[in-house]
């Protein structure tokens, strides 16, 4: 997706693509600063992309696809491979930028598109499974809670899980750990007071085992 190989800065390349969608030259220097910002690239904005880690790269080539105003943007999993603060990173740039235009996403995590989208289409094995929101699917398919945990350090794992095991009575399961996350599944019966004696937490409900997300690690 980038053009001119080794030739151009992150900056270069975002005024590039804006000059190619029509933004007036009055406008496209601040667009491309204004984009930048939003990256979180300001620091990377006079790297030659070419030489970007992975991550950033990836968050380049969705600052292309913005920029410019464009109505119909497709990603396909926008944020596989990134960790999980550049992840959250890209879904508050999506977020923020999908006001007036359609996203057309992939992804494996029902979390992501739990937070972007407000129609979900669950494909397996080439066919399609189930359609509807965010909130005609849990009701549908929910069978208990995702809890999503950052870790700040992997001196404190043990703690939050006992902390875990005791508010929910020996009741949530470890299921995926990856370097700085955990994954728990809590049982669907919690209260909603329950669930507020967990501080910076984000959950989501765990759909039925037919639509269940991937178990792969991000790459």
């Amino acid at each position: 997706m980038f053009v001119g190989g080794e030739g151009l800065t992150v900056a270069e390349q975002l005024k590039f693509y804006g000059t190619l969608k029509g933004i007036p030259k009055a406008r496209l220097k601040t667009e491309v600063e204004e984009m930048i910002e939003d990256l979180g690239l300001f620091d990377a904005q006079n790297k030659l992309a070419s030489r970007l880690s992975g991550g950033t790269k990836r968050k380049l080539c969705i600052g292309i696809a913005l920029i410019g105003g464009s109505k119909l943007i497709i990603l396909d999993e926008p944020t596989a491979g990134v960790d999980a603060h550049a992840r959250r990173t890209i879904w508050d740039l999506l977020l923020k930028h999908k006001e007036g235009r359609t996203l057309i996403l992939s992804t494996h995590h029902m979390d992501e598109a739990d937070v972007l989208a407000n129609r979900i289409a669950i494909i397996s094995e080439g066919q399609l499974r189930a359609a509807g929101s965010s909130l005609f699917l849990k009701k549908k398919f929910g069978k208990g809670l995702h809890l999503n945990i950052l870790k700040k350090s992997s001196s404190t794992v043990d703690s939050v899980k006992s902390f875990l095991m005791d508010q929910t009575n020996k009741r949530c399961e470890l299921v995926e750990e990856y370097d700085n996350e955990q994954l728990y599944r809590l049982p669907i019966n919690l209260t909603a007071a329950e669930l507020k004696r967990f501080a910076y937490i984000q959950f989501q409900e765990w759909t039925s085992s037919d639509f269940r997300t991937s178990k792969k690690k991000p790459c």
